[in-house]
């Protein structure tokens, strides 16, 4: 379960293709299927406005939009849009290394996601059998006033290290600070800080690299 917005939705996904989304004051739902697998990931957006998915065995993320109703209406809805979008395409590209200039690929089937408190940033972990599993994909996202999604940039830790688990700081009110286990048991801490219109990761401050992604979004 994920819940958004205060909890007044709450996605409940399934072993098959498919999941319900509940409103959480009269607890009726609205059902999506027929994708490809089971959800494998996801997480709402600050507002509980958007939900961004991905399916398992499908190098994709989705977007589900949700309405909001009348102030004072008495009739609760869930209030989805019909579909889900793909927003973000996630297969294999090749890009410039910037470490050695080297060519490299990245693209993979999501593991798992994490969006930050203020909507602003998105970061992706790669299952291990991807050709991206050393990395963590950032991308920068806006919800108004329309939802955009851009890709950003990777973060790589050490030689030989995967992310295993990530998180956003939910109090940094410079940005966002994105918190990754790594498999050796490390810990860092990769601060965003908003001191330009356009978000930029600070890479100097913690160890690994960030270097920009080729990823198609949509």
């Amino acid at each position: 379960s994920n819940p958004a917005d205060g909890r007044s939705r709450l996605l409940a996904a399934t072993p098959s293709d498919s999941f319900r989304v509940w409103e959480t004051e009269m607890f009726t739902s609205e059902r999506w299927s027929n994708f490809s697998d089971r959800v494998q990931s996801a997480c709402w957006s600050p507002d509980g406005h958007v939900l961004l998915f991905a399916v398992k065995n499908e190098m994709a993320i989705y977007s589900l939009h949700f309405f909001v109703p009348p102030v004072g209406s008495l009739h609760k809805v869930v209030g989805g849009a019909k579909a889900a979008v793909k927003c973000v395409d996630l297969s294999l590209h090749t890009f410039q290394d910037d470490g050695d200039e080297s060519v490299a690929s990245a693209g993979g089937f999501v593991q798992s996601m994490a969006w930050d408190s203020s909507g602003e940033q998105l970061a992706v972990i790669f299952t291990p059998e991807s050709v991206s599993s050393p990395l963590v994909a950032v991308f920068r996202t806006r919800l108004h006033p329309v939802f955009e999604v851009v890709a950003s940039g990777f973060i790589r830790g050490l030689p030989n290290e995967f992310p295993q688990a990530m998180s956003f700081q939910n109090n940094f009110k410079e940005g966002a600070v994105l918190a990754i286990a790594w498999s050796s048991g490390r810990m860092s801490f990769f601060p965003f800080v908003y001191t330009n219109p356009t978000p930029q990761i600070d890479s100097h401050l913690v160890s690994g690299r960030h270097q920009a992604m080729p990823f198609k979004t949509t």
